[in-house]
């Protein structure tokens, strides 16, 4: 893969992070399962809802998770413009590492950071 198209899966890339707490994913809360499946469905629960507040949590944590993996990645956008693979790939590496903290599976960073492999 050539340096323009790691640079357009970065920004793809970047971009995705940035709408993980509204794309959000099936994710259930509590004894009873009860799917929540973004920050918004969480925010929009009444206020006695089962889990609302746990909901709204987590989803803050995957927001604030998004905005430090997004910051790391436009890190690694300005190394790769700059070529400096592997700073660039440290930086992707560390946004794959916050991402592994939400889900088992880093299906956003690690095809990135396979890219630059």
């Amino acid at each position: 893969m050539n340096k323009d198209e790691l640079l357009q899966k970065l920004d793809a890339t970047i971009a995705e992070a940035e709408n993980w707490p509204v794309k959000g994913w099936k994710i259930e809360f509590g004894p009873y399962r009860n799917p929540i499946c973004s920050l918004k469905e969480a925010e929009e629960l009444p206020e006695e809802a089962h889990n609302r507040l746990e909901a709204i949590n987590y989803w803050a944590i995957v927001k604030r998770t998004g905005e430090e993996t997004v910051a790391y990645g436009k890190k690694a956008r300005a190394a790769l413009e700059a070529g400096d693979v592997d700073g660039a790939k440290k930086s992707v590496y560390f946004s794959m590492f916050k991402e592994k903290q939400l889900l088992e599976r880093t299906t956003t960073w690690g095809p990135i950071f396979q890219a630059l492999s």
